[in-house]
């Protein structure tokens, strides 16, 4: 990973309330009581990257999680030993990935705290394995699928189940065990987003949903081994408006899609043993591995 002097640049293009501009700004404060000691940019293959901001006693991780990216996180955390706070916005990212990175911090007794929004993988590993977790006023921590519900809807449609999907779904479960985390939590959201059909094609599953992703209430947290404070925990789509005006602006497949808050989650294979094929093209979202 390239490190480099940080430079700022406020470009008009830049929404007021989109991610970028409020991350720069941010980041001026900061540089103005604190100052930075450097930022990088780890590009992945896939064309997924990440941001990582260094300052006194924090690491700020804006992106995804890939082999490079939590490989330079590590390394960041390793170098500063002050470090004691992992602020993060992330759609998620490769699930292994964000299971070692989160054995870091718990290893290493650091905090993470959301600042815009924490999604998928961020929201079922990072924020739900951490030892600490807090999310800012206008945060937004939403779960969805996981490999374990790929698995499920291969299951229920007597398709294959290929190997890594089998290998992915057991990292995970073995990593929930280690962190006390109920498994359940691993596929319980996805029957939150108002599933209406469903179809496997090869490894994949693809599905209509009405939501994208499932917020719980706070009462729940403690059923799925997330204890502790989770600091301003949205209730209600006007708590977290600003995560997801920020998660529209970064995703913009994601915009205008419903985010589910709160509601009691069902057994997952019960419920799509009841749901029929999607008619062509009707499909919104794919779950793979």
């Amino acid at each position: 990973m390239k490190r480099h002097p940080l430079k700022l640049h406020l470009d008009k293009r830049y929404s007021p309330l989109s991610l970028q501009f409020r991350s720069t700004l941010y980041l001026l404060l900061i540089i103005l009581s604190l100052g930075f000691s450097r930022v990088g940019r780890c590009q992945a293959s896939e064309g997924h990257s990440a941001d990582l901001y260094v300052a006194p006693s924090t690491l700020i991780f804006l992106g995804y999680f890939t082999k490079n990216s939590v490989l330079a996180a590590k390394e960041d955390m390793d170098r500063h030993k002050d470090i004691t706070t992992l602020r993060i916005t992330s759609g998620g990212g490769d699930t292994n990935e964000a299971i070692e990175l989160t054995d870091y911090v718990r290893s290493h007794n650091i905090g993470v705290v959301v600042d815009s929004y924490c999604m998928s993988a961020c929201a079922h590993v990072l924020f739900a394995g951490a030892l600490q977790h807090t999310v800012v006023a206008g945060g937004l921590v939403g779960f969805h699928g996981t490999p374990a519900s790929t698995v499920e809807m291969l299951r229920a449609r007597h398709a294959p189940i290929p190997a890594d999907a089998v290998r992915a779904t057991g990292r995970l479960r073995n990593a929930y065990a280690r962190w006390g985390l109920n498994p359940v939590l691993l596929t319980a959201p996805f029957t939150m987003l108002g599933l209406s059909c469903f179809d496997v094609k090869g490894a994949a599953a693809e599905f209509r949903s009405r939501a994208a992703f499932w917020v719980p209430s706070r009462e729940q947290l403690p059923s799925y081994g997330i204890i502790g404070s989770v600091g301003a925990w949205p209730v209600q789509v006007y708590d977290a408006l600003p995560g997801m005006t920020s998660l529209a602006h970064d995703h913009p497949d994601l915009a205008g899609r419903h985010i589910s808050f709160g509601g009691r989650p069902r057994n997952l294979s019960q419920e799509l043993s009841t749901l029929p094929n999607c008619s062509p093209a009707s499909a919104n979202g794919v779950a793979s591995n």
